[in-house]
């Protein structure tokens, strides 16, 4: 009987310290884990940091690929304005907000009340310059 009640009474103590121990062992586990991921990710080439370091390519080029698959659906393809969202043309003279550099870039960037959307968590410094360069490209 004496027997029997104490290992009642020992029985939380040994849970408790069995919760502690597995507790503490995965949160070992997750930070090995964590610290493999990042000398993992360490060794691929971080994107910004290759948009700073590269040499300026093509950036026409590379805008004109970024519009493709993230503007062309409000501004059309060739950026008349035609796309099924219907944004509108960048082939004009003016743009209601600028058509400066700097003025497109932060139209890109922080967007535009009526529809145009931000895109400032989307690209690198290097792809707004690209971007901005293709859309000034299209003024006929």
């Amino acid at each position: 009987m004496i027997h029997r009640c104490r290992i009642r009474l020992m029985l939380p103590g040994f849970m408790m310290a069995f919760i502690l121990a597995a507790a503490l062992l995965s949160g070992c586990i997750q930070e090995s884990s964590t610290t493999t991921a990042q000398a993992g990710k360490s060794q691929q080439p971080d994107v910004k940091a290759v948009g700073k370091t590269v040499p300026e390519m093509n950036l026409p080029a590379d805008g004109a690929a970024l519009f493709a698959k993230l503007c062309s659906s409000c501004h059309g393809t060739a950026g008349n304005g035609r796309g099924s969202r219907s944004g509108p043309s960048l082939q004009r003279p003016e743009f209601s907000y600028g058509r400066t550099p700097a003025a497109i870039t932060q139209s890109i960037r922080d967007g535009r009340p009526g529809g145009m959307p931000a895109f400032g968590h989307v690209f690198t410094p290097r792809q707004f310059e690209a971007l901005t360069m293709y859309i000034l490209s299209l003024k006929k």
